[in-house]
Parts: structure tokens; C-alpha cells; sequence
């Protein structure tokens, strides 16, 4: 498997979150930007196992693209 891995909205469009596998680590960090009064913020979360943050990342997509404040 590559990484990072880009996530998009019924895939297709714009990246709306990013997987990215941690270098020395066995950790993967799930990194997207949402709208947070109006302006951008970056928001990260770190997970121990692909699979969590894949299921954390398609949760994240989807709020995203709603545009409503994805929380985790």
C-alpha cells in the first residue's frame, strides 16, 4: 500500500482528508482542514491501526463535504 492516501468525496473532487503512515512508527495520522468560525484550521489525529483511521477519515469526508464541523 502507498502512502499518503488521499480521500475525496464519493471519490471524485477535491482532497478533503489525508492518511499518512507515520516513518519510524506504526501509527498513521489522518490529517484534514476544516472551517472553524469561518477560517481554515488544520486538524490532525493519530490512530494505531489503518483500518481506524480509515473509518475515521470517511466519517471526516463526509462532514466535510456537508460542510459541517467534523469533530473527533
Amino acid at each position: 500500500m502507498k502512502f499518503p492516501k488521499r480521500l475525496r468525496h464519493n471519490a471524485r473532487g477535491k482532497v478533503l482528508a489525508t492518511i499518512y503512515k507515520r516513518p519510524q512508527h506504526p501509527q498513521y495520522r489522518l490529517y484534514w482542514r476544516a472551517r472553524v468560525d469561518g477560517k481554515a484550521r488544520s486538524r490532525m489525529k493519530n490512530f494505531a491501526a489503518y483500518s481506524e483511521a480509515k473509518r475515521a477519515a470517511d466519517k471526516v469526508v463526509v462532514d466535510v463535504a456537508k460542510g459541517r464541523a467534523s469533530v473527533l
